[in-house]
């Protein structure tokens, strides 16, 4: 229930040597576990040498057999790379990564359960029922999607990668197929389900994700009942929650991983998406043709500016395209909180109809300051919830009806990181706050706040 540093200051006043091996071997296995938070499947050697002395203040002498030792009792896995440097994985992170690859290869070459038909008609068909015709490109994805196996389809914004999706839902779903639609997160999943007209689920609940047994209940022996798994935003899955979903797979259901390769990664360990296109083991098709009526918008151009190493284009707020993105200067920290409050008041509600609550972010590159995050919401709290009850956490007062975001995965609530929810309540006597997100209540102890 405590970290490495106060478990640390305990041995250390218990008289613990600084340069006992069992007390390198838990740094050297924390320091790991950090650099997995942080987003790492393996750390090069020769770097984590380093940071393990500057953490343990002892020398490579004494790091270097701790490292042997804890490879040679499985905790972790060592591996020589192609470059000549060797790196260094937590084992269960090591298995993982190798289970994924293993997954995919096995996934790819397997017989898929998939309807003879012919693609070319189908399409044509699906054209004219809703009067319209796919560039070539998207043409080309739908046909291999129609054949079965697992395959990408990356593109940037305005390429017209939903419209693909549905194709292939209308297209297979006439043939009779059970099709299930996912996303990494909460929102990704509302998403995909508002622009196909059918379920969409989190990854983590399509898995069915039972705390109380620390597992997922949809594995190699509970298999996923579908013939395809389309997967949305997959730019956002790491390795971890790809294996275990990867291990629902029967080997007759094919997957289309659906993302954009040139967005961030996940939060998790690893650079899926990406990896997995650089791979050549999967047929990609990669959507780059920005459509007419995504032209018209200047979000979508200056995201592919700037994706081509390009200055976004801010013109004047009557110029086209001009009614999705607007440039507006303050050099004053105080100007541009007033600004911001004054958008959030009355120009952005009255020009586009928007809810300033549930449907503006205000993003900021800094926490302290004027315009840090703090301030801003402490600002934002004032103007847009001013009256409701509220309670002191810590330094934050907390209101009913407060915007609250998850900020890291919580298996036995059943939230994860990024789900957005609005205070329901308090109750003082327990001291405990409940939470609406989307469709279900959660209750949180104060602590966890």
């Amino acid at each position: 229930g405590v970290g490495f540093k106060t478990a640390d200051a305990v041995a250390g006043n218990l008289g613990l040597a600084p340069d006992s091996p069992k007390r390198i071997e838990a740094g050297i296995v924390h320091v790991l576990q950090e650099l997995t938070d942080d987003g790492h499947a393996f750390f090069p050697y020769e770097e984590l040498l380093v940071k393990c002395g500057e953490m343990l203040g002892v020398g490579p002498d004494r790091i270097n057999p701790a490292l042997k030792r804890l490879h040679d009792d499985g905790q972790l896995h060592l591996e020589s790379l192609p470059d000549g440097t060797k790196a260094c994985y937590l084992e269960w992170m090591w298995r993982y990564e190798v289970g994924v690859a293993e997954s995919l290869r096995a996934l790819a070459t397997a017989p898929k359960r998939y309807p003879s038909m012919n693609a070319d008609a189908e399409i044509d068909e699906f054209q004219r029922k809703f009067h319209f015709e796919f560039h070539p490109r998207q043409r080309d994805a739908l046909c291999m999607a129609l054949r079965g196996g697992v395959m990408i389809i990356p593109g940037g914004p305005g390429t017209g990668k939903t419209t693909i999706v549905r194709g292939i839902i209308e297209i297979l779903r006439r043939k009779g197929m059970r099709i299930m639609l996912a996303a990494p997160t909460g929102r990704a999943a509302k998403r995909l389900a508002e622009t196909t007209r059918m379920d969409a689920a989190t990854l983590h609940r399509l898995l069915k994700y039972k705390p109380e047994r620390g597992g997922f209940l949809m594995n190699e022996n509970k298999p996923l009942d579908a013939d395809l798994v389309i997967v949305d935003e997959s730019s956002m899955m790491d390795i971890p929650l790809t294996h275990h979903f990867l291990k629902a797979i029967r080997p007759t259901t094919s997957i289309i991983f659906v993302g954009d390769a040139d967005q961030l990664p996940s939060v998790g360990p690893g650079d899926l998406l990406s990896d997995m296109i650089e791979s050549d083991i999967l047929p990609v098709v990669c959507l780059t043709e920005v459509f007419r009526q995504a032209q018209q918008s200047r979000i979508v151009t200056n995201a592919h500016l700037i994706n081509h190493g390009e200055f976004p284009r801010l013109g004047r707020s009557d110029t086209p395209g001009a009614g999705d993105f607007y440039f507006v200067e303050r050099t004053e920290p105080e100007k541009a909180i007033e600004t911001i409050k004054h958008l959030l008041r009355k120009r952005i509600p009255n020009y586009f109809g928007l809810d300033p609550f549930d449907d503006v972010q205000v993003i900021t590159p800094m926490h302290r300051g004027i315009l840090g995050t703090s301030n801003l919401n402490h600002e934002l709290q004032q103007m847009l919830n001013p009256k409701s009850p509220g309670v002191t956490i810590g330094s934050r007062v907390l209101k009913v009806g407060d915007k609250v975001m998850q900020t890291r995965n919580n298996y036995d609530k059943d939230v994860f990181n990024g789900d957005i929810g609005r205070i329901k309540s308090f109750n003082f006597t327990e001291q405990e706050m409940t939470v609406r997100f989307e469709d279900r209540m959660v209750t949180y102890d104060w602590t966890e706040a």
